[in-house]
This record gives C-alpha cells, sequence and structure tokens, in this order.
C-alpha cells in the first residue's frame, strides 16, 4: 500500500510535486495537489546523498528494457517521476458520484479479462506504431508538446480538459512503456477502465490539436495525428458498452476531440457528425441542461461536465444558425428547460498554474471570455428561430416586430459588453512581453478570434433570414434590392477584414468550423456576383470572394474542393 504522507520530520516533496518541479510544503496533503485536485503521495524513493557506492543494477536493466523497447527513438526519456497508477485519477470516475447504488455501472460490467487484453494490445501496436512513424522522437515528449499546444490555443474555447490531470496521464502512460506489460489487466474493472479512458483521452487530445495546427509548429503533426486518432478509437471501442452504460466528461470529450480529428484528416463530415451527435446524445442522457443534474461529489468532474455541455451546446446552436447540420442539443430536449449556470463559486483551477505562473485571475478572465461564446449563440439563435416561424398573419403583428428589434438589438449588444482584456488595444504583442503575458495574450486571442468571426457571420445569417421573411425593418432596412445588397457587402466587408486582421494561426486552429464560416459568407458573395446589376457592386464582391478562396487555399482544408465556385 503507497504511502501517503511523508516520513516524519521530513521534507520530501509529493510525487506530483517533484514531478511537475515546483515547491511542495510536504503536507499530508500538499497545497498543491489540493489546488489542482490531485491525489497526493509521498512513494518515489529519495536518492541518498554523498558518494555513490555502487550502480544500481535495477536501473540499468530498466534503462535497457526501454531502450530495446524503443529501439528507433533518437532522444533519451525525460527524468520524470512515473505517477504511481494504484489510486487512479480521481475525476475519472466512471461511476456517476450522484446515482444511487443500483447503478447499472455498478452491476452490467464488462469481461475484464478480454477487455484487459485487448486494451493491452492496443496500448502495444500504439507503442511500435509511433515509433516506426516518428522514430527520432520519444511519445511523453510529443505528449507534452501536445498538451501545451492545447492549453495555448484550443483552451480557452474548448475548456474541457483537467491539465494537471492529463499530464499525470501522460506521464503514468508514457514516460516508462517499457514497465507497463500489464498496465490494463492487474487491477480490477473500474480501475482498468480508468486507465483506459486515461488512454483515450490523452491520445484524443493528442490527435486533435496535432491535426489542427500548421506543420511549422509541430513537425509530422498530420503523421501523428493518425496513429493517435488510431488508438484513442480503438481503446474506446474496447470498452464502449460500458462508456455508454456509464458516461463522464470524458466520455464526451474523448468523442468531441475524435470528431475534430477526423474531419481535419480525413474530411468525413458525415462520420465526424456522428461521432459528435453521441456526445450529444450523452449529454441529454446525463441531463447536463441541468444545474442540479451536473453537480458532482467531485468537483473538477462537475466544472468538466458543465463545460463539455456548453462546448457541445455552441456547436449544436451554431449548426442550427447556419442550418449546415441536424442537431440534438435545442429548448425542446431540456426537460424542465435549460437551467446550468455560467456562475461557479471558488471553482477548482482547470490550468495547470503552477506550471504556468500566469496571474491569480487569469482563468477567472479566461473563462469570462469563453461565455461569451454561447450568450452569443443563444440570442442568435432565439432569433433566427422567431424570423423563421413568423406568421404576419397573425394577431399583435406590429407587437411581434418590436420583439423582433429587441432581439435584434440584444443581440448585437453582446459584443458591446466585451471586457477590456479582449479588446484588441490590450492583446497585440508587445517586444517586452514576459512568456507570461505572450501566453495569456495568444490565449485571449483564439477567443476574439472566435467571437468576431462568429459575430459577423452571424449578422450575415440574419440579415438572409430577414430577406427570406419579408422582415427587413428588423434590422431598420426597407424592401428596396440596392439598400440591401449594400448591408450584405457591409457585413462581407467587415467579416473579410477581421479575417485578414486575426492572426493566420488562430484561423487553422478553429480548424473546419472556421473554413464553413468563410464558406457561408462566399455563398453569399456568389449570389450578388451572378444577379448584381451595379458593376461597382460586382467588382467589390468579386474582391471580397477572392480574398476569401486565398484564405481557403492556405488553411489546406479537406472541405476546400468543396469551397463554392
Amino acid at each position: 500500500m503507497p504511502s501517503h504522507q511523508p516520513l516524519t520530520g521530513s521534507r520530501r516533496a509529493c510525487d506530483n510535486c517533484k514531478r511537475r518541479k515546483v515547491k511542495c510544503n510536504s503536507a499530508e496533503i500538499c497545497a498543491n495537489c489540493r489546488v489542482s485536485n490531485l491525489v497526493c503521495e509521498y512513494t518515489v524513493v529519495p536518492k541518498k546523498r554523498g558518494p555513490k557506492v555502487r550502480q544500481a543494477p535495477d536501473h540499468r536493466d530498466d534503462d535497457a528494457l526501454l531502450q530495446q523497447q524503443q529501439q528507433h527513438a533518437q532522444q533519451d526519456l525525460p527524468s520524470l517521476a512515473p505517477t504511481d497508477t494504484s489510486s487512479p485519477p480521481q475525476q475519472l470516475s466512471p461511476v456517476p458520484t450522484d446515482h444511487s447504488n443500483h447503478s447499472p455501472c455498478s452491476q452490467n460490467g464488462i469481461n475484464h479479462l478480454s477487455t484487459g487484453n485487448r486494451a493491452q494490445a492496443i496500448y502495444r501496436h500504439f507503442l511500435t506504431s509511433f515509433g516506426s512513424t516518428l522514430p527520432s522522437v520519444t511519445i511523453i515528449d510529443s505528449v507534452n508538446v501536445c498538451i501545451d499546444l492545447f492549453m495555448q490555443y484550443a483552451f480557452p474555447t474548448t475548456p474541457i480538459i483537467h491539465e494537471p490531470s492529463v499530464r499525470s496521464h501522460a506521464s503514468a502512460l508514457f514516460s516508462r512503456p517499457a514497465q507497463s506489460d500489464d498496465l490494463f489487466t492487474s487491477l480490477d474493472e473500474v480501475h482498468n477502465v480508468e486507465r483506459m479512458r486515461a488512454f483515450a483521452l490523452v491520445t484524443a487530445l493528442c490527435a486533435c490539436i496535432s491535426s489542427l495546427v500548421p506543420e511549422s509548429i509541430l513537425t509530422n503533426g498530420r503523421a501523428m495525428s493518425a496513429v493517435l486518432l488510431h488508438a484513442s478509437r480503438d481503446m474506446l471501442r474496447a470498452y464502449e458498452d460500458y462508456d455508454l452504460e456509464c458516461p463522464d466528461s470524458t466520455s464526451l470529450s474523448i468523442r468531441d476531440f475524435h470528431s475534430t480529428a477526423l474531419q481535419i484528416l480525413l474530411g468525413k463530415k458525415g462520420i465526424s457528425n456522428n461521432v459528435l451527435g453521441q456526445a450529444d446524445i450523452l449529454a441529454l442522457q446525463l441531463r447536463l441542461y441541468s444545474e442540479h443534474s451536473v453537480v458532482r461529489n467531485n468537483p473538477v468532474e462537475t466544472r468538466l461536465l458543465r463545460f463539455c455541455f456548453w462546448h457541445l451546446y455552441i456547436a449544436d446552436l451554431s449548426a442550427a444558425a447556419f442550418e449546415s447540420r441536424s442537431y440534438v442539443l435545442h429548448e425542446d430536449t431540456f426537460f424542465g428547460g435549460l437551467t446550468l449556470s455560467t456562475l461557479e463559486e471558488r471553482p477548482t483551477p482547470l490550468i495547470d498554474c503552477f506550471r504556468r505562473r500566469c496571474e491569480q485571475d487569469f482563468e477567472h478572465r479566461l473563462i469570462l471570455g469563453f461565455h461569451f461564446i454561447p450568450r452569443l449563440y443563444i440570442s442568435a439563435a432565439a432569433l433566427l428561430r422567431s424570423l423563421r416561424s413568423y406568421d404576419k398573419t397573425a394577431e399583435g403583428v406590429v407587437t411581434s416586430v418590436r420583439g423582433l428589434v429587441r432581439s435584434y438589438l440584444d443581440f448585437l449588444g453582446v459584443m458591446d459588453r466585451l471586457p477590456h482584456w479582449l479588446q484588441l488595444t490590450n492583446i497585440m504583442a508587445c517586444a517586452d512581453d514576459s512568456d507570461v503575458v505572450k501566453f495569456e495574450k495568444r490565449s485571449f486571442w483564439a477567443q476574439r478570434c472566435t467571437l468576431l468571426m462568429t459575430f459577423h457571420c452571424l449578422r450575415l445569417a440574419i440579415l438572409q433570414q430577414c430577406i427570406k421573411s419579408g422582415l427587413w425593418n428588423v434590422m431598420g432596412l426597407s424592401d428596396d434590392p440596392f439598400a440591401l445588397v449594400m448591408k450584405k457587402i457591409e457585413i462581407v466587408s467587415d467579416f473579410v477584414q477581421t479575417m485578414d486582421d486575426i492572426p493566420f494561426i488562430y484561423h487553422e486552429i478553429k480548424g473546419e468550423a472556421q473554413v464553413e464560416r468563410i464558406r457561408l459568407v462566399g455563398v453569399v458573395l456568389l449570389e450578388i456576383i451572378e444577379n448584381a446589376d451595379n458593376e461597382a457592386i460586382k467588382e467589390r464582391a468579386e474582391s471580397y470572394f477572392a480574398r476569401l478562396l486565398d484564405t481557403l487555399a492556405r488553411l489546406n482544408s479537406k472541405m476546400t474542393e468543396e469551397a463554392p465556385g
């Protein structure tokens, strides 16, 4: 049984602090582990001081075995203390803690032996495939780079992981792969499933981000992503029945990452949407739209479930607004309505603040910025739904139009309330910025990019629907065709100018969602080009269209060949 406290009178660092190279106060549950919600243990035996008497043969044998396992690797493994996996990470509990003792998770399990052996085979095959695909790098180094990139560019708009836990899982799984012959078969069913979930989550996250970032940032990212995605999907299949009966936050985040990587790597929109739809159905099954249902005994799991729902709901609101695909999450499916709160009382941090040395309120500001995204979509979706269902023959038409005008002004007002840290003047890079400031500014840039591009695209969708429904006056317009075309050109101009002003890396990180927005604007421009009688308007539309095509070509999307025209 591993010890959970240091020896009396000692000042040893706990396993997590030693691995993360941060100062430890050596308490029974040290301050760092308490803040990060990690299991605090003191299992790593400290090295003796003074001259070495002899070389420990065990260490030589371990290094030789590790070198043999990764014979193609050209770099040494980093000296990371292996995380003790006998005590599984708390936030990955497959049993919903607030459910009754008669939960199907405790009764209808999976075949422990066969599933564990299958998981072990998937793990070994992954080690071999990764080594043959990328012989010059180690898995643990590559995984840590992917986590860094995710936290920098994706987490600001997709805050669905707990960074300390993910890094802990990565260390346990990949820092000593040669010593992991019984990684998925040595414990009971529940603990083995937790390890399988940890593997599927880490590899899914890495597959997602490595498929998004350009080669200039992550060399061989696409090749690495394919190996990671294959392994993650295989591992999820190995415990999928259990996962569907006993879903948790990883059930949602893994499928979300799979959906993104599938669309980026293969361009298979149908498969990608189907995988994302599975996550949506699980969110409904867990009733994550309800504040009462989302609360767990584990505060980290509560936060992850909360943000998983908002992230999935944003995707479905986008699908509803742009009519781009079928969607699952909408008000009619929320029994008792949408009661999930955006406010949190003393939330447990999701970012490893000790690793990043960020300002104390950085995560708080980041989460406040994130919540502007669903706020923008919710206001636009409600307005579009009202416009599509508007009946001019019904009584109280004047009153209804006033309500639509009010809704449109509320939508515009969302962007008027952006906090100061998302304003352009506060996120422009400066030569004397420290690494911490650079990290924070890039994070806020990611949010600003999403908000501005989404805002202008939604404005255009609302204008198109107003014209279709004959409700031009909602936007203060008349039925004059020239005035309506001019308004379209005005919004397209704002969109294209914003697109050109944003650093290109943020377009790449948004992936196919950004491609879809650009294509939607391109469709509107093609309509103007084909129907405009005014040559000046036609020339301007053609100029904007050329700039859109140039951006699509640079994005090198799998969907680029489907671009309009």
